[in-house]
């Protein structure tokens, strides 16, 4: 499937695929499946999009969403950032469980864009027909990890959150049921979507494909704009001859290599000068907050910290435990916990006790000077999904919510605002 231009347009779908990396299983268990499950919630809730049907089958998965309200792909919520936050956090869960490491689905996620009025009936029969067609299945409906249940009343618990495109695709039904719309399409044979899903990457009429042209045009026009704003000037295309032009970008890829091993260096230096160590003495932590004044003392090697800003770099975390204060959303008697970062793992005491396995963890860096972190655990009986922010001077603002099946989700809001390095 080629990759359309990423554009949004109002009234249009994004029909999704993704495989796993050598043609191996994404979903092992039952317990995969409802970590993915628990995800596709996590990040509908985040984002806002509606997901109007899924599968997850063996080796790959297929979703039709649509982004409500979003002007840009670059804006919060875009189709890249949605399914980047949904492979690396299922990538994360899944090499933590299997004692795995590096990438675990393959390539770029695949989409298509489609017109929504004519097409969205089709589309939720296409993807929920898929594991009869590869006779994982003898009828697509006894199939348990599609949305195709939720649409003939046979819920699961992980599917609440679809009510409401259910009633959309329903009510484009009239007095049909969704059972017998499937049954009709079944008697008729092929849905004649594959080809234009798998290659052409766009579905829809004539009008429809001119939108997308005039929008793509629009969106490298304000590139270029962009561009020469920077430029203070119209964008320069020189033409060079291809020998020069190898010979160029060969150069400029040496100069960048080195650069960026420079820079490495540096930040590694910068590390290690904002990072002193931390006596414990007596065996109490040393937690420090920012009305702790640093001493120095000239006959020891030991130095108290003074208050710092957390450095901008991926592995700032790393080395240090956190105590902090869990708050119940619903009500309830404040608990506290101890969060550990060491050697790329995050952990929980907690949740230790529990059986909660440790996991992998991302960062990145957001406004404000902030760095973001997250995480989800698993155990037999469920996850934990864990999200928080630093700010500037130490503090740690985060939510966990614990989900096991069967079970009402448990939300906590917590906070911290020490720290101490191992």
């Amino acid at each position: 499937m080629p990759r359309p231009p990423r554009i949004l347009l109002e009234d249009a779908l994004y029909y999704i695929t993704s495989r796993c990396i050598y043609n191996q299983d994404i979903f092992k268990e039952e317990s995969d499946y409802n970590a993915y499950f628990e995800l596709l919630k996590k990040y509908k809730e985040q984002y806002k999009f509606k997901l109007y049907a899924y599968v997850l089958l063996p080796s790959h998965f297929h979703l039709l969403l649509e982004l409500p309200g979003q002007s840009e792909e670059g804006s919060k919520g875009g189709i890249s950032e949605i399914m980047h936050g949904l492979n690396s956090s299922y990538t994360k869960y899944f090499n933590g469980k299997y004692g795995r490491k590096g990438h675990l689905f393959r390539d770029r996620f695949k989409t298509a864009l489609i017109e929504k009025d004519p097409y969205l009936l089709k589309l939720t029969a296409y993807i929920h027909l898929n594991p009869q067609k590869t006779n994982l299945v003898l009828s697509a409906k006894d199939y348990p990890y599609s949305s195709y249940r939720l649409y003939i009343n046979k819920e699961m618990p992980l599917q609440q959150f679809l009510r409401e495109e259910k009633n959309i695709v329903l009510g484009l039904l009239g007095q049909k049921s969704y059972e017998q719309f499937m049954q009709e399409l079944i008697k008729e044979g092929d849905l004649g979507l594959h080809n234009d899903l798998q290659k052409k990457g766009v579905l829809g009429g004539v009008e429809f494909r001119n939108r997308i042209k005039a929008e793509f045009a629009n969106k490298e026009g304000r590139k270029e704009e962009k561009a020469e704003e920077e430029n203070e000037g119209p964008v320069k295309r020189p033409g060079l001859k291809v020998g020069n032009t190898v010979l160029v970008v060969a150069l400029v890829g040496l100069g960048l290599t080195l650069v960026a091993k420079v820079a490495l260096r540096a930040n590694k230096a910068v590390v290690l000068k904002e990072r002193p160590k931390v006596v414990v003495r007596e065996n109490k932590p040393a937690f420090f907050n920012q009305d702790v004044v640093a001493v120095a003392k000239k006959t020891e090697a030991t130095v108290l910290p003074a208050t710092r800003s957390a450095p901008k770099i991926q592995d700032v975390l790393e080395g240090t435990t956190w105590q902090i204060n869990l708050t119940p959303a619903s009500g309830g008697a404040q608990e506290t916990d101890t969060l550990t970062f060491s050697q790329k793992k995050f952990t929980s005491a907690k949740l230790s006790t529990k059986k909660f396995t440790s996991s992998n963890y991302s960062l990145r860096n957001a406004e404000h000077g902030k760095i973001i972190w997250e995480t989800m655990q698993a155990s037999a009986e469920g996850i934990a999904l864990w999200r928080a922010d630093i700010s500037q001077d130490g503090r740690m603002k985060g939510v966990l919510s614990l989900r096991k099946e069967g079970l009402a989700v448990q939300d906590f809001t917590f906070n911290g605002q020490y720290w101490r390095e191992q």
